[in-house]
């Protein structure tokens, strides 16, 4: 329920991890859903063997690869489960490790975990579901249906009200009355119960800080509802009580039947305390400091953003049928109308790494080949991460049943599941990409510029320098072309700087190799236009990425033009 810091370097990493290989040993002992031969088992080993370390700085550590077991033993993380999502099905789930630091009972994928915010999408569903059969309503007061508790009104509430579609997307300006912890942060002593216990605090206590859990403040309206993202777990506190007011049905067989149940999720579920028949297959969760928590598991007094326990094989059913209904093929859990409202971005989320928007239970970005839904998800003794690309039907979900290093080796082992199954990631930063590709430009057009107006003495040496120049700009648009591509980034970044790069061939082949004084021929004509057209499409380029970057690269190719008309002027080219 913890929401876990962001790796800075994510974006980076999916570059390196998509151009190394992998090497190492196997992982121990993992017990594993899939053929444990022929190509997947391949892919799994590769999978296991080519996880690149974050550091502590948000850095990597390049050209050694290393393995998830030894991964999990420099984060002292005991178990991890992982399901693969291939071609829109479930191609993989494997569990790794043991259920509980220092015992021999092994991880398997039938091995539940606690979901943290991963919660947060089931209990979105489970909500459209109700919207679906007319229980509720996406953009009505939520005050017009709530018994148990009613949102106070205030001076952000006279025009705009709290709806279920701001809740969702966490846009409703709610703040939770008790601030946002990580998981090295201490708990609060009443909030978490133990193994076979339930939580005595009520949401209604929670929402208006009263004792027990009165070491906080009354959740409140702090901003105008729809008007910004404001991530609020109690929002979807909220939720539940909206659900379960309007069905008069416990929240945990409520999702049961909406979703866990349509779906086939028989690994899953809100109830509180865990089920005797789930209960032994459950991991214990540990601390941060690698100790195991006493009670061995979190249960927490509001369900909806952070009461699932899973495993990752459910939550890849869970995401495929999303994705199944998204396309129309399927509505055992909701209509392809609303699959796509769930995702589509209802509100922008600023300065995250991960995530572009938030639609309805989801965090979201990208477009086209690159979209993608995902959740992260952290409590004191687990972390996790369900991610998803609807449009190539790829992803993973990701369980620890540890808080140590902050769940950073969620990150490790889902880029090495991205770099396995050429995932449409972009393969560099959008930015550094195209950063690279406009300051190249300018560097060009500024050095001839210089070469024009110096006018070098005697024609072979200015040739022989504005030949190497342009020759030299070859190399750092080559190398963004091919990303752009391998990444499927769209059209454009792919095509307009080809006509420059074309050019920059035919100066290396004419001049450097064959050496023919070809400007007094009829190639004179088509390597010009192959030149005009290059610079139309990289002062293009830059103006798509940025307008400000548009101006400068038109502005510097224009110096470049005038120096070339003066170096002619003069008669030196």
């Amino acid at each position: 329920m913890t929401r876990t810091p962001i790796i800075s370097a994510i974006g980076i990493a999916f570059t390196l991890t998509l151009l190394l290989g992998g090497c190492g040993q196997p992982v121990a002992t993992p017990t594993t859903e899939a053929d444990p031969s022929g190509p997947v088992q391949d892919r799994i080993q590769r999978v296991e063997n080519g996880l690149i370390a974050v550091t502590a700085e948000g850095g990597l550590e390049l050209g050694n690869p290393k393995t998830l077991a030894e991964r999990m033993e420099h984060y002292g993380v005991p178990g991890v489960s992982i399901a693969v999502i291939n071609d829109y099905q479930l191609e993989w789930a494997k569990g790794y490790g043991v259920l509980e630091a220092g015992g021999d009972e092994r991880v398997t994928p039938d091995s539940l975990f606690n979901a943290g915010s991963i919660a947060k999408p089931v209990s979105a569903a489970a909500a459209l579901a109700l919207v679906e059969q007319d229980l509720l309503d996406l953009d009505q007061d939520v005050n017009d249906k709530l018994v148990s508790w009613q949102v106070p009104d205030n001076e952000y509430t006279t025009e705009e009200k709290v709806t279920l579609r701001r809740l969702l997307s966490h846009s409703a300006g709610l703040t939770d009355g008790f601030p946002m912890r990580s998981s090295s942060d201490p708990e609060f002593e009443w909030w978490t119960a133990s193994e076979g216990e339930a939580p005595d605090v009520t949401i209604q206590q929670l929402l208006e800080a009263q004792p027990p859990a009165d070491d906080g403040s009354p959740t409140r309206v702090t901003q105008v509802p729809g008007t910004a993202y404001q991530y609020s777990n109690f929002g979807y506190g909220v939720v539940q009580l909206l659900m379960t007011d309007v069905t008069h049905q416990p929240f945990s067989e409520l999702v049961q039947e909406t979703v866990l149940g349509p779906v086939g999720m028989p690994s899953s579920t809100f109830e509180q305390p865990l089920p005797e028949e789930l209960r032994d297959r459950a991991t214990t969760e540990h601390y941060v400091n690698g100790q195991p928590f006493e009670g061995k598991r979190h249960h927490y007094p509001i369900l909806a953003p952070a009461g699932l326990w899973t495993t990752p094989s459910d939550l890849a059913r869970f995401a495929v049928e999303i994705m199944r209904a998204r396309a129309g093929e399927s509505d055992l859990l909701l209509s392809q109308e609303m699959a796509g409202e769930m995702l589509t971005p209802q509100v922008e989320v600023r300065e995250s790494f991960l995530s572009d928007s938030y639609g309805l239970g989801f965090d979201l970005a990208g477009e086209g080949q690159e979209f993608r839904l995902m959740h992260t998800g952290g409590t004191w003794g687990s972390t996790c991460m369900l991610w998803v690309h609807p449009e190539t039907g790829q992803g993973a979900v990701i369980m620890t049943n540890s808080a140590s290093g902050e769940g950073a080796i969620r990150f490790e082992i889902l880029l090495s599941i991205a770099a396995e199954y050429g995932w449409p990631l972009a393969l560099l930063p959008f930015e550094t990409i195209d950063l690279v590709v406009v300051a190249a430009a300018n560097l060009f057009n500024l050095v001839m510029a210089a070469i024009f107006l110096t006018r070098p003495k005697g024609w072979k040496r200015f040739e022989r320098v504005a030949g190497l120049v342009l020759v030299g700009m070859a190399v750092p648009l080559g190398a963004a072309v091919i990303l752009n591509a391998l990444g499927k980034r769209g059209w454009w970044v792919v095509v307009l700087p080809l006509p420059l790069i074309l050019h920059c061939i035919v100066e290396l082949l004419l001049d450097y190799i064959l050496k023919l004084d070809f400007r007094k021929t009829r190639l004179l004509g088509p390597y010009l236009a192959l030149f005009y057209l290059g610079q139309m499409g990289l002062i293009g380029y830059a103006f798509i990425v940025e307008p400000v970057y548009g101006f400068a690269t038109l502005a510097t190719y224009f110096l470049c033009l005038g120096a070339t008309r003066y170096a002619h002027a003069k008669g030196v080219g």
